[in-house]
């Protein structure tokens, strides 16, 4: 063959397998990085996962889970603001429920507030001082029962946020308040975690921690309102549904 057919005709074949040769590594390299970028953007179960700068720059227009707020003003057992950045927003702890206090209002920042004063249910006092110390100069992390993290929480008909905190060296307050003796699971409503807090609420009847003392469960539904005597009637079979999910 002579040269000049193999410029014309070799030549780009030679560069063509050059090409493809020089790329391979780039393709490999490329292969690896989205494959690490689809490992780290999955959680659990293969959920997408936003990475840690992503949860630190969720928009505030509401709380979405994974966000972190500061304690603010505590209503009671249940109930209490968390500040997002300067915005406050009221938080209905999810899946517990604190036994109910007497409020009465104080000036509290300049500005009108109701909290516990009295007993109104059985442990109501002891519920809200202990979820006072519990949360007090610590932040928490905002989880919710949304289908990814960084989703807005939802919030119910009083425009309360429905969230778990998670106080850092505390864990899920909700969960807390239950293993001392001071909340109940509220099976009134669905919740996800509503199965380890029924476990932890027989652990804490077992133990005869706070409310559950030398009381047996009758007991302490005659401290509690008509209204919590109703939907815990059949707050045991709804225990062990939720349970055996687990």
């Amino acid at each position: 063959m002579s040269p000049s057919k193999i410029s014309r005709f070799a030549l780009p074949s030679l560069l063509t397998l050059t090409s493809r040769a020089s790329m391979a590594p780039l393709a490999v390299g490329l292969a690896l990085i989205a494959g690490a970028g689809c490992r780290a953007g999955q959680g659990d179960g293969g959920v997408p996962t936003p990475p840690a700068e992503a949860i630190e720059e969720l928009p505030n227009d509401t709380l979405r889970d994974g966000h972190r707020v500061r304690p603010g003003h505590i209503i009671d057992g249940d109930t209490l603001d968390v500040l997002l950045g300067e915005d406050e927003h009221k938080v209905r702890l999810l899946g517990m429920n604190a036994p109910e206090c007497r409020k009465s209002s104080r000036t509290v920042d300049g500005r009108r507030r109701n909290a516990c004063t009295e007993d109104d249910e059985l442990w109501g006092m002891a519920s809200y001082e202990l979820l006072v110390s519990l949360v007090e100069g610590r932040e928490a992390t905002v989880r919710c029962d949304v289908g990814r993290p960084g989703d807005p929480c939802p919030t119910d008909r009083y425009r309360r946020t429905l969230a778990y905190l998670e106080f850092d060296d505390v864990g899920d307050v909700g969960l807390r308040l239950i293993e001392e003796g001071a909340a109940m699971p509220f099976t009134r409503f669905d919740a996800g975690r509503l199965g380890r807090y029924c476990q932890a609420e027989r652990a804490a009847q077992a133990a005869g921690r706070g409310m559950w003392a030398g009381r047996t469960v009758e007991q302490v539904l005659a401290g509690m309102s008509d209204n919590t005597r109703q939907w815990y009637a059949d707050h045991h079979s709804r225990c062990d549904e939720a349970m055996r999910g687990l």
